[in-house]
């Protein structure tokens, strides 16, 4: 549905749905479309907003656009401030850019933007509270740790029992209560830096549980997210660290590995490839004896050359004419000659084949050519039969273009009657 804002160029389309095309054809016009943002009522009779100047319900109870003041006098002054942006211009003045409302496209975006900001939030706190749920069980699970702390696995009731209330709208003071409650005991141990997060299957919607900052987890495993202050310590904490750095250098070790060996590879094949294409324009053979004993012979020829001094020519030395010996013809080996025969007998086929199909479409054109040729010729047979038909209906026609000869003079007069001159 399309309507015109009043006079002007401005077409208002209702479309069905949460889409909003960029151009619309109206009629023959393809014209540029954008969202309708609807402009804040202003009624310039009272100087109140929400309403039009000819709907006015009070106009004798007027107020300033620009500071508000009941009922002004004609020579009122006063710096103008706008009610909906404050800035230094009257309320609601057309260089106002918050008279305009937000679409509702435009705040529905927002909100599944900011829902979507808060599922992630959710979902990150709970997979940080799994992690540190597993981290501390699994640390916990040493004899050594349960005998100096007096605890298992479930170390932490109030923690968790804590951690249970909370909602994702309190963003801003989560951290506070989290540091103060850190101070407050001295079991409640630093978390360490973050490594590697590898991320599981993301869960459904729902509320999850606030997490502390930094996991710990290298290829989807995780490990001991806190230690208490006894545990650094003894050393342990270092200990797992190393064996953590041990493991990440032969990981990287084991990759520059593989990456040299896809490189030689590559050169490998790419060497193969180039000694394939050779192979099969015919230019080299593969037969490296041959080639071998050849370059002999040519070292020894070029030696004996070397060695023994160049002869005069005599007297009775022939004479070499210009004529040159045929050069004899190069043989290929047998899979390029059976190849090369087959490419012959292909190529002589094809030529009969296309010579066969250029015969049998010249036999057509000119059984074609030759139909029309008749059918032309009928045509104008009756076209002039029809015309000496119609020329011996109609008979001799006079010539036009003179004039009209008569045998009575233009300025001869006609006689009038006996009766009606006896009348007059």
């Amino acid at each position: 549905m399309a309507k015109r804002m009043g006079n002007t160029t401005n077409v208002i389309i209702l479309f069905d749905g949460h889409h909003v095309p960029n151009y619309v054809r109206y009629g023959r016009a393809l014209v540029n479309c954008s969202l309708y943002r609807k402009h804040i009522d202003v009624c310039y009779q009272c100087g109140r907003l929400g309403h039009r100047a000819d709907v006015c319900p009070n106009p004798n109870s007027r107020i300033c656009r620009g500071c508000g003041t009941e009922n002004p006098p004609q020579d009122h002054e006063c710096e103008a401030k706008c009610q909906l942006c404050g800035k230094d211009h009257p309320t609601a003045d057309r260089r106002c850019k918050a008279r305009y409302k937000i679409p509702y496209l435009v705040k529905r975006r927002r909100w599944e933007r900011a829902r979507r900001e808060e599922e992630e939030a959710m979902y990150y706190e709970k997979e940080a509270e799994a992690l540190y749920r597993q981290g501390r069980h699994d640390w916990r699970q040493q004899p050594e740790h349960q005998a100096r702390d007096g605890s298992g696995p479930d170390a932490f009731p109030k923690h968790q029992a804590r951690k249970k209330g909370r909602s994702t709208s309190n963003n801003k003071t989560r951290s506070g209560s989290r540091s103060r409650s850190r101070s407050r005991s001295r079991s409640t141990s630093m978390s360490r830096p973050n490594i590697s997060t590898t991320g599981s299957p993301r869960p459904q919607e729902g509320a999850g549980s606030q997490s502390p900052k930094g996991t710990s987890s290298i290829n989807g495993t995780a490990g001991p997210f806190k230690v208490s202050w006894a545990d650094a310590a003894s050393g342990a904490r270092a200990e797992a660290e190393a064996a953590l750095q041990n493991r990440i250098k032969a990981l990287e070790n084991e990759l520059a590995h593989i990456r040299q060996s896809n490189v030689a590879f590559m050169d490998e094949i790419r060497k193969l490839r180039a000694e394939n294409e050779l192979l099969k324009s015919g230019r080299v053979t593969r037969n490296e004896e041959t080639s071998r004993v050849v370059a002999e012979e040519k070292d020894a020829a070029m030696k004996d050359e070397a060695a023994v001094p160049i002869k005069r020519k005599t007297e009775n030395a022939p004479i070499k004419t210009g004529v040159k010996k045929p050069k004899p013809a190069k043989t290929l080996p047998e899979g390029q000659e059976e190849f090369a025969k087959n490419i012959e007998a292909k190529v002589e086929q094809i030529e009969t084949t296309f010579q066969t199909k250029l015969e049998q479409q010249e036999v057509r054109f000119e059984a074609k050519l030759e139909a029309l040729g008749k059918t032309i010729l009928q045509q104008v047979q009756q076209m002039m039969a029809d015309f000496d038909a119609k020329l011996a209906i109609w008979g001799p026609q006079t010539s036009g273009g003179g004039p009209v000869k008569t045998s009575i003079k233009p300025y001869t007069r006609t006689p009038i009657p006996a009766e009606a001159s006896e009348n007059l």
